[in-house]
């Protein structure tokens, strides 16, 4: 519950001011303020006090005590194991508090103050970012004098200014981009392909019939089965090999349970549905649940945003699904439009991913599958499940790492058993870098668009 900090007495913000202790305190407030409204503030409201604070009712935070100008100490409300995970996310980007308020929250936002390798320069919203390299960093001045985020949202357009020689790197869509990629052999040698720590999926929604059950007939054993079954049917009729082999080219590996592998000694339950592509069986479960060949089963929506290569992975399942019976629409929407109305539990069948913040099974299965977090907070399907909820909350308390680990593994058995997911890959990044870049390691949650955690300080270009 308790965790002491020492601050390095070398770190500097941009401005020239040392970085302290203080400034630690100010940025978690800040993140709490209500006036803020930051989006995740729900990472630090573990703190003592971080609630009340987060709720306009204190303007006293207790949990956070500054010792001396090197010295932090963080005091928790009750054991929270994940809560280390939650103080690396950019969110706790620590900042200077002179800075933030002469310039106010909104100019804040477009003109940040940091203390990172690189200082902002400019910004142009919907053109691009610059950034010039900081040589007072604390951990020694990069090898960039400096770098530009361009932005381009046509994949396409990416790669024809990657080869005119003004990007050093983009990302390879793969409809539209892949092709024209694999007929140049100079460009398929600077592909990179790295595993992301990343899920693709089409969600249930678990309280609309008929893939769901409704709050009247939720205590009835009978519709929960029927129901459990007629999921089951989607998982087993949904080919994707095809989807990630044909449409994808190979940026998704199939993939039936939730967690990717590699995180960490983390094991995912062997005792669930793996969902191979099996229509016979898809056929079954339909008649079991009292729908032989899909008659009297209704027409339902499939939900999809339309960028990207998702159109065409909406096209394919609903195939794959109306070759066994299940008769479904695509419907299509804007991609702002969209997740607000999958927040709101509008589709009976959606597609979504997540991609990994931080690298515990809690950010995948209790923010997507704990019955707190209904709607905006994570879990769209609105899915419940009481032995699921405690296993996850006696996960966040217990410190024990082997035991966490346990729990977690059991709760994504429940969880894939019950099957709220119809789950197609986990995803592969494919990128350009030019040869002359050096030093450019990319990680699992290096999504195409963002690279956030390459060490770009250690990068260089060839002489």
């Amino acid at each position: 519950m308790t965790y002491h900090f020492t601050i390095t007495d070398q770190a500097k913000f941009h401005n020239g001011r040392s970085v302290e202790a203080k400034d630690v305190e100010y940025t978690i407030k800040r993140v709490l303020d209500p006036n803020i409204a930051s989006k995740r503030s729900n990472w630090a409201t573990p703190i003592q006090g971080g609630k009340a604070f987060n709720e306009g009712k204190t303007t006293e935070l207790p949990g956070v005590v500054v010792n001396s100008p090197t010295q932090l100490t963080i005091k928790l409300e009750t054991p929270y194991a994940p809560f280390i995970y939650h103080l690396a996310q950019q969110t706790f980007g620590i900042i200077p508090e002179e800075e933030a308020t002469k310039a106010g929250k909104d100019e804040f936002t477009l003109h940040p103050v940091g203390s990172g390798p690189f200082k902002f320069v400019d910004w142009k919203q919907n053109q691009y970012v610059v950034l010039q390299a900081n040589p007072d960093y604390y951990k020694g001045a990069p090898k960039l004098s400096g770098m530009v985020y361009k932005v381009i949202k046509e994949p396409r357009q990416q790669l024809e200014e990657y080869k005119m020689g003004k990007l050093h790197h983009c990302w390879v869509e793969p409809v539209n981009v892949w092709p024209i990629v694999q007929g140049e052999p100079e460009l398929m040698e600077q592909v990179h392909r790295y595993p992301l720590a990343s899920l693709m999926y089409y969600g249930f929604n678990m309280t609309k019939a008929p893939f769901g059950v409704p709050a009247d007939k939720a205590g009835d054993p009978a519709e929960v089965e029927k129901a459990r079954k007629l999921r089951y049917a989607v998982n087993y009729a949904i080919d994707r090999q095809y989807i990630c082999e044909k449409i994808m080219a190979d940026q998704g590996v199939p993939y039936t349970k939730i967690i990717p592998p590699g995180l960490g000694d983390y094991a995912g339950p062997t005792d669930v549905p793996m969902y191979d592509f099996n229509p016979t069986k898809a056929a079954e479960l339909l008649k079991e649940a009292g729908y032989p060949n899909g008659d009297g089963l209704p027409e339902t929506e499939l939900w999809f945003n339309k960028e990207g290569s998702h159109p065409d992975i909406a096209a394919a399942i609903q195939n794959d699904l109306q070759k066994v019976g299940i008769k479904v629409v695509a419907k299509t929407l804007e991609w702002a439009s969209y997740i607000e109305a999958v927040d709101k539990g509008d589709p009976q069948i959606f597609r979504m991913g997540w991609i990994q913040d931080y690298p515990d099974p809690d950010n995948w299965l209790y923010i997507m599958f704990h019955s707190s977090n209904h709607g905006p907070l994570g879990n769209t399907t609105f899915y419940t499940n009481p032995e699921v909820d405690k296993l996850l909350k006696d996960a966040q308390l217990n410190t024990d790492h082997a035991t966490r680990m346990a729990m977690y593994q059991q709760a994504e058995s429940l969880i894939l058993k019950d099957s709220p997911w119809a789950i197609i890959e986990h995803g592969i990044n494919v990128l350009l870098v030019k040869p002359e870049v050096e030093n450019m390691h990319f990680t699992a949650v290096d999504s195409a668009d963002t690279i956030q955690h390459v060490n770009f300080q250690a990068v260089s270009l060839k002489k």
